[in-house]
């Protein structure tokens, strides 16, 4: 099984790599300075090349990387997780959040993480969303 997987310098990415590779799978880490996010040709190529059976999406970047991954996943068959956050909800949202909770967020980096789980949703009906916790390290 192959995975692509953006982000692998953040927080979260090296667990996330050293999972998959312990569970057999072949780990493709995103690299910027090699694929650049911002030519959708070079990104198609690059997953092309691979045919990963999935991709998680852990960076940061333009929500038109991310609609592309999205839409490329779902043209070659491959899984897709986009990794946004729970401030998607306010501190004063109604508890138990549930995945039909209304989002209620209202930081940029609420609304940027809540626009990509939206343009992956788009072009992806069948694209994951992980919403995650604050990450330290």
């Amino acid at each position: 099984m192959k995975i692509i997987i953006t982000g692998t310098g953040g927080s979260v990415g090296p667990h996330v790599v050293n999972k998959f590779s312990n569970e057999g799978w072949t780990v493709y880490p995103w690299n910027r300075n090699v694929v650049n996010p911002g030519n959708p040709k070079a990104v198609e190529e690059f997953v092309l090349g691979i045919q990963p059976d999935a991709i998680i999406h852990l960076a940061t970047g333009s929500h038109n990387w991310t609609e592309l991954l999205s839409a490329l996943s779902k043209k070659y068959g491959a899984r897709f997780l986009y990794t946004s956050s729970v401030s998607v909800w306010s501190d004063s949202a109604p508890a138990p959040l549930t995945v039909d909770s209304a989002v209620d967020g209202d930081s940029e980096y609420a609304k940027y993480k809540y626009e990509g789980e939206l343009r992956s949703l788009k072009v992806n009906p069948d694209a994951y969303i992980a919403r995650l916790g604050w990450q330290i390290s």
